[in-house]
């Protein structure tokens, strides 16, 4: 257990970056350990906690399924190997000079705030207005988890002392279908969920759950 005030919580709050920028920063983390000043820096921390916005789920090689801290990581958008490429060079430079290091992965988030272009806020919307949801065929299995509480979780590995990569995630496996027809329920309309409206993206994971602990 630290103290809070040896503690840095850093978020990101742009879930889309440009490529290159995204190259850039990795490029610059990659050589953090080489710079003069980062001692100074932070000499006067003893823990850092990274936690980024967006699916950090990204990193691993999806086609394990189910994805522990032990899956290996296998970014396939030159976002996902930036963070790879972040959280590989903090994890050596940062030991260095004494500072814990611990690195959330974030699943399938949803909850206040969220891009109403994303799944849950669409399909309430639809609903909400009497209008159909036309959807995929429902049949991706993901983790899913409300924001509150990886919120919690989050916290509670900043109190910690767990330190290395982290899932945020519920470790239960649900389909789009199951998680569209809950919310359905909230209105009683089932019937407005057009499953197969849409293609499939052939490229998406079947299955994509975490395992935490």
């Amino acid at each position: 257990m630290v103290n809070g005030a040896d503690q840095l919580h850093i978020a990101c709050r742009k879930a889309r970056l440009r490529f290159r920028c995204c190259e850039n920063f990795a490029d610059r983390v990659a050589h953090i350990g080489l710079d003069s000043r980062f001692q100074e820096r932070v000499g006067w921390l003893r823990r850092i906690e990274l936690v980024e916005r967006g699916h950090n789920v990204l990193e691993y090689d999806l086609d394990a399924g189910r994805l522990s801290i032990k899956t290996p990581l296998k970014p396939s958008t030159p976002y996902a190997q930036a963070k790879v490429d972040a959280f590989n060079a903090l994890s050596v430079a940062l030991p260095r000079h004494g500072v814990a290091f611990a690195w959330c992965r974030l699943f399938y988030l949803y909850g206040e705030g969220e891009d109403s272009r994303r799944l849950v806020p669409y399909v309430r919307g639809r609903l909400q207005a009497g209008e159909p949801a036309e959807l995929s065929s429902g049949s991706q299995v993901r983790d899913f988890l409300d924001v509150r509480e990886a919120a919690r979780m989050i916290v509670d590995v900043a109190l910690g002392s767990q330190e290395g990569p982290v899932n945020i995630c519920s470790g239960k496996p649900v389909t789009v279908r199951e998680l569209a027809e809950r919310i359905a329920d909230d209105f009683g309309r089932r019937d407005l969920l057009r499953f197969g409206a849409r293609p499939d993206n052939p490229v998406d994971p079947a299955c994509v759950v975490g395992v935490r602990g």
